[in-house]
């Protein structure tokens, strides 16, 4: 009987030690199983989607604030009418002519302005409702006094901080592509606007733009805020050639019209109007310039050396004539 118990002791001892193992290889398997879903969990495609979502974030943050900062401005009392170097809001258009021709000209109605020590060729234009001024906008096309020379980033940021430091007691918010075009600086103080943007051919500056908004009368006239995204204008030039000695490099501008040509030395080239731009790359032969569009195709402009102009062949206005500046 001793035996007999002592053998059915051991069985259950044996059935016992089955169960807990069983029971500590399941808990192993469950620990692995999740182990391994933690890792598969952090695979770098969700980090990945995970910036990007992130990014995503951000642009739609910085796209309600800049819309928030316009709003605000619309709402705005008018009480801010200076500007700039004697312009106001509520100037006629006579005043502003008045004003505009104490400038010295260069040529073709452009107009050499100082700012903060520096001189640029500039044109100046003003909007206006019921002839009184609601918009000013300086375009600096060129920095010095003498031949073509354009701005770079330096320039850029000596102009930003010249006006930083004008608009003490502003709201300031900088924005760039897609929601503006071209990096943009702008100060708010109640209904006045101060913008500094920069318009970009390739990775050059074409030209820097200095607004003033009287942005209620703005909103008015609009009765709508346009929220589309602009379309990016920066595009590396693709072509390698080198033109750096070629007389045509620079830009052109047409009075009539005031569209521009710009031409880099490496090549390629922006032809401006309306307020966007395409791409082409160019070539110089003797008196003819060839321009070939990737949407066009070729077209073939009329250079002369010794007066720095472009002609171009119109079908609908003539014959235009694009002055070097």
């Amino acid at each position: 009987m001793l035996i007999m118990n002592m053998a059915s002791s051991l069985q259950i001892n044996v059935i016992m030690r089955k169960i807990i193992c069983s029971h500590f290889s399941l808990v192993c398997f469950a620990l692995t199983t999740l182990w391994f879903g933690s890792c598969s969990n952090n695979q770098r495609p969700n980090e990945s989607n995970d910036v990007s979502q992130k990014t995503e974030v951000v642009k739609d943050t910085i796209r309600e604030n800049y819309v928030k900062f316009l709003n605000e401005a619309a709402a705005s009392p008018i009480t801010e009418y200076e500007l700039y170097d004697g312009f106001r809001f509520d100037m006629t258009k006579k005043q502003f002519n008045s004003r505009q021709s104490k400038y010295k000209k260069k040529e073709n109605d452009f107009v050499q302005i100082k700012i903060n020590g520096n001189v640029y060729t500039s044109s100046l234009e003003g909007k206006y409702l019921d002839d009184k001024m609601y918009d000013l906008e300086i375009t600096l096309y060129s920095i010095g006094d003498g031949d073509y020379k354009p701005l770079n980033s330096s320039d850029l940021k000596s102009l930003v901080d010249y006006f930083s430091s004008q608009c003490t007691g502003y709201t300031h918010i900088f924005v760039r592509e897609p929601v503006v075009t071209g990096p943009t600086h702008l100060w708010k103080k109640n209904n006045k606007i101060v913008k500094v943007a920069a318009l970009y051919a390739g990775s050059q500056i074409n030209n820097v733009t200095i607004e003033f908004e009287n942005y209620p009368i703005i909103r008015g006239i609009s009765k709508k805020l346009s929220e589309k995204q602009m379309e990016e204008i920066r595009k590396r030039a693709e072509a390698k050639v080198l033109n750096k000695k070629d007389p045509i490099v620079g830009m052109f501008i047409c009075k009539k019209t005031n569209d521009k040509y710009v031409f880099n030395d490496d090549g390629t080239g922006y032809f401006f109007t309306g307020g966007s731009n395409t791409e082409f790359k160019w070539q110089h032969k003797d008196e003819m310039v060839i321009l070939t569009y990737e949407a066009y195709g070729k077209e073939y402009l009329l250079f002369d050396p010794k007066k720095k102009t472009l002609k171009e062949n119109s079908e609908t206005l003539g014959v235009l004539v694009f002055n070097k500046i």
